[in-house]
Formats: structure tokens, sequence, C-alpha cells
């Protein structure tokens, strides 16, 4: 009497076997990949490893944070640090030249000609004359900013990271590719499609090549363009440009909260060095110089 009660049980497991594999294979096709950011703990770059001393064991045991964050400029890899810092590592950073146009090269435009693949131009507009930090910092009548992108080392951390992760305009930050590092400044908040980037001195402090001979566009009487020959082209005068496009890492960031002077900032070397130099040295337990 008690044969088809376990026959109808056994088909009823084999049932359930089956349509559990059907939705793990249907799983394996729809989710989406997480390689640009990866879940996994990281390995620093073999060659940032005595930069980060200590650190790089506390790394390895970190768990990811936000992971997929960043479509349109990802990280390879986010955690929190045991001390409130957040350390983030991604491919390239890429180029900001914000701020006052203070100590930039004879010619240099901040609004340069780009041309596209099929030989259109375009006007780049992206330059703004000030920062969210400059704007807080003291003024003076012959700047449009404190801060220039060719004077101050800084970065800019995505908008949603000035509650997310607490940080404020001001805080220090240590930026490293390789066995070079420095010290940086969080000079803006931007879109909160992207993470990694920094301003044109911090990317010279690495050795990168980043103003090049490019090209303005010729203005006429009415302060427009001069149109070209060809259709979707300027008249075009020899320019200095800020360069379209990062430098190669990858690059690690940390990211110090609450370490901002405020007000009292003069410069990365003055003002915020002597505060982070100590904690990072304690952070990665190397020796002072």
């Amino acid at each position: 009497m008690q044969t088809f009660p376990r026959i109808l049980m056994g088909a009823l497991r084999i049932s359930l076997v089956s349509l559990l594999i059907c939705e793990t294979a249907l799983l394996s096709q729809t989710t989406p990949s997480t390689s640009a950011t990866s879940a996994a703990p990281d390995e620093p770059p073999a060659a940032s490893l005595h930069q980060l001393g200590s650190l790089g064991d506390i790394v390895r045991r970190s768990p990811a944070v936000e992971v997929g964050g960043f479509p349109d400029h990802p990280a390879k890899f986010i955690t929190k640090l045991p001390g409130g810092q957040t350390y983030f590592e991604v491919e390239e950073m890429e180029i900001d030249d914000d701020g006052s146009s203070d100590g930039s090269p004879v010619g240099w435009t901040p609004r340069p000609v780009r041309t596209r693949d099929n030989g259109t131009m375009v006007i780049d507009h992206s330059h703004q004359s000030a920062t969210s930090y400059g704007g807080r910092l003291p003024q003076r009548a012959d700047k449009t900013d404190f801060i220039s992108a060719f004077e101050t080392p800084y970065i800019v951390l995505p908008t949603v990271w000035s509650t997310g992760h607490g940080f404020q305009v001001g805080d220090g930050a240590v930026v490293l590719r390789g066995d070079q590092s420095i010290y940086a400044v969080v000079a803006d908040f931007g879109p909160n499609t992207k993470i990694g980037e920094m301003s044109v001195k911090a990317h010279e402090l690495f050795g990168e090549e980043v103003v090049i001979d490019g090209n303005s566009a010729q203005m006429g009487a009415n302060h427009h363009p001069l149109p070209g020959v060809k259709p979707g082209t300027f008249h075009l005068n020899p320019a200095k440009v800020t360069r379209n496009f990062g430098s190669k890492g990858p690059f690690l960031i940390i990211v110090f909260p609450s370490t901002t002077v405020r007000r009292q900032f003069k410069s990365v070397d003055e003002s915020l060095k002597p505060i982070l130099e100590p904690i990072w040295l304690n952070l990665t337990a190397r020796p002072a110089k």
C-alpha cells in the first residue's frame, strides 16, 4: 500500500532537482559580470607592495564594497580599511583641469578643439573655472579659484561619497602607481557614474606629459568660432591643450576622512602632508624617512 506514495515522492524529488539545475543555468546566463569591480578579495599590484607595506595584507583580507558601481569608469576593487579610510584600485586615472589656470603653460586654452573619428570637430567645454574646495577658500581678485589643477595635486571623488563614505572636500589622499606615491587633496566631487580622476599636477608628479600641442578655434567678430572649409570643422589656431585621455595604472588611492584643514589650506605639502604622513606610515608599518 506504500509503494505508490514512495514512487510519487521520488518523482517529486527528481522534478525539484531538475528545476534547480535549470534555474542555475538561467542565472549563469543572465547575471551580469562583476569583473570590472571584483567582489573577490584583491591582490594588490606587485609593483606597489613595497609602498603598501603591511597594508597589502590588510587589503587581501578586506571585503569588497560597491561591487558593480561606477559604470562609466569603474574601479577594479573598493574596500573600507579598519581605520575608516577607503581604498580603491583603478586601471587608469582620468585628467581634470578645473580651477584656476595659474601655473598653466603659455598658450594653454581651456576650450580646446577635439577632432572626432569622422573628422568633425567639437569645442570641449568640460573645463570649469572653479572647484568645490577652492570656492570655500580665501579668494584673490586675480584668481578664479584658490585651487589650480596645474599647481595642486588633487583627486575628484563621486558626489555620493560625500555622504556614503563621509568624505569632505579638503580631505587628504595618497595615490600610488608602482613604487611611486604622492599626497593629494580631495578638491572636488563629480559624477556618480565614474571614479578615478586627478589633476594635471598629480599626473605630472607621476611623470606624465599632460599638456600637449593642439588647437583652439579662431573666433569671429561676434565671438563665435569661424567655420572651416569642410562642414563640421573650424578655422584653427595652434594652442596648448590638456590631453583628453587618462594615464595608465594600475593606480591605488587611499582616502583619509576627517583630515581636512578647511579654510586653513595653503598647499598639499604645507597643510596636508604633516597630517597624512604619520597616519600613512602607521597604516603601512614603515619607518619614517
